[in-house]
């Protein structure tokens, strides 16, 4: 969960202001808890300062499981 905590605190830092980045759509196509307990973390810290959606893909053949 840290290394995600790291990557999105850098990008924050290094790539989105020096574009003008305000908004990122994150697609979720696989299990990834790690990645949402981070974004959960970071959220509930009060350090997101981007708008994400994230996206999940569902595979329509899988069922609910």
């Amino acid at each position: 969960m840290d290394e995600y905590k790291n990557a999105i605190l850098s990008f924050q830092q290094d790539l989105a202001p020096q574009r003008g980045v305000t908004s990122v759509i994150v697609p979720i196509h696989y299990p990834t808890d790690t990645f949402l307990e981070a974004m959960q973390a970071l959220d509930n810290e009060n350090k997101l300062t981007v708008r994400y959606d994230l996206l999940q893909w569902a595979d329509e053949n899988r069922g609910t499981e």
